[in-house]
């Protein structure tokens, strides 16, 4: 084997992590990681052994990620292949990729697994200065906006995370087969999850989630996306310390445990296939974390919270269903089911259907209409959080009785910024103010 270059690259990378520490750039990560990539792909090309060995696992999908170049996979060894490259870019190294540089000579296995080191040590200090700044901006949204711990703050967030991901997907496909979007959570004391019948992930969407502080999600002035794919996804881990995506020609893995550096996050492992039912697309697999499972009745709870009214006013989804499995013999069903002004429905109206199975059988359906007011504000000001949009929409839903009269609730309302944000008990509305926003009622 041809060794030749290997110390030279390892030179160079030792002082370029150095210059990461002491400036962590965006650019001196990228400059590292393509130092790194250099070193590779200099041992992997010149060594006779790794390119006639057709066992060789990095250079199989070398040639196949090499053919593919920036197009979309419509293989699952073209999705592997994209898989396999983020794996390598995040300094990972598979046990395929072990055993070759284990029969490298010492010198050059030392000096290459150092800077490995180096580079991971680099792509965690990254990943968790990112989440870091991430919560300390949205901690102080979240106090601006006097958000409700339970909704959140708190680990169960991911909840609305997820529905907020999945009302971003795109339901094409599904709307050529007249099917509603969907979003389906099952939940059992081993594990969560989620379903939908999204057109699929696409190459961006695995980036994003791959990345950090990159969103798949793109702005223009008839966006309508509410969030961010990559941080809300992350969320899960509050709960999950696996997670299984499987969508299209795609099937990866996460692993992380509190405690862990958070590469386990950004990292994708390959995971098996599975047949899914035919009305789903995309299923990810939430394992729960032995902390999580202690505290099942507490991720329950927080289900049971959400509100009939949580997909009332996104853009896309028109049915969440949410299977719990809370013991052997206990199982529930909900539906939240949506539907506009049409021949049926003369008002905009929830439809929850709750079936329940366990020492009694039983059904339950419940239907609430809603008087909608809609205003457009024009000439909005300008914020990098909304560009290139300089008007939105303030609707205010008041639900009424069967006869048509208002319904009064002695908890007050919830308020949304598309999805619930807190219940009030009453809400002021003032033209002009000098309170804080905080303060406004």
């Amino acid at each position: 084997m041809r060794h030749s270059n290997v110390g030279a690259y390892s030179y160079i990378l030792m002082p370029a992590c150095f210059l990461y520490q002491v400036n962590p750039s965006e650019h001196t990560r990228q400059t590292v990681r393509s130092l790194l990539f250099a070193l590779f792909t200099h041992y992997y090309y010149t060594s006779p052994d790794m390119v006639d060995d057709d066992s060789a696992s990095f250079g199989r999908h070398r040639n196949v990620f090499e053919n593919l170049g920036d197009d979309e996979p419509s293989t699952f060894l073209e999705a592997q292949a994209v898989i396999e490259n983020i794996r390598a870019d995040k300094g990972h190294l598979d046990a395929t990729t072990m055993r070759d540089v284990n029969e490298m000579p010492a010198r050059s296995r030392q000096k290459i697994m150092y800077n490995m080191e180096k580079i991971r040590d680099m792509e965690a200090a990254f990943t968790k200065r990112y989440l870091l700044t991430f919560s300390i901006i949205t901690s102080r949204s979240l106090t601006m906006c006097s958000i409700s711990e339970q909704l959140y703050s708190s680990k169960y967030r991911f909840l609305y995370e997820l529905i907020q991901n999945a009302d971003d997907s795109l339901y094409r496909n599904a709307r050529q087969k007249c099917v509603a979007p969907y979003l389906r959570f099952r939940i059992t004391p081993h594990e969560f999850i989620v379903e939908t019948n999204e057109d699929g992930f696409t190459r961006a969407n695995v980036e994003a989630i791959c990345a950090t502080g990159k969103s798949s999600k793109k702005t223009s002035a008839l966006d309508n996306h509410i969030g961010e794919k990559g941080f809300g996804f992350k969320s899960v881990f509050s709960v999950a310390d696996e997670v299984r995506i499987q969508s299209g020609v795609w099937a990866f893995c996460f692993r992380h445990q509190q405690g862990d550096d958070g590469l386990g996050m950004v990292t994708p492992l390959d995971a098996a296939t599975e047949v899914l039912p035919e009305d789903v697309s995309t299923r990810m697999t939430l394992k729960l974390s032995d902390a999580a499972k202690e505290d099942y009745k507490r991720l329950l709870d927080a289900i049971s919270d959400l509100p009939d009214t949580t997909i009332f006013f996104l853009h896309r989804l028109r049915t969440l269903e949410i299977h719990i499995t809370a013991d052997s013999s206990t199982e529930s069903r909900t539906t939240i089911t949506k539907y506009g002004p049409s021949l049926l429905h003369e008002l905009p109206c929830i439809i929850r259907t709750f079936e329940h199975r366990g020492s009694k059988l039983g059904k339950t359906v419940e239907r609430s209409r809603y008087h909608v007011f809609t205003h457009t504000v024009d000439k909005m000001p300008k914020d990098k959080r909304r560009q290139h949009r300089t008007s939105t929409k303030v609707e205010l839903a008041f639900p009424l009785t069967p006869d048509g009269q208002p319904k009064i609730s002695g908890l007050g309302q919830h308020v949304f910024a598309y999805l619930p944000l807190q219940r009030l008990s009453h809400l002021q509305v003032s033209s002009q103010t000098k309170a804080p926003r905080r303060d406004a009622n």
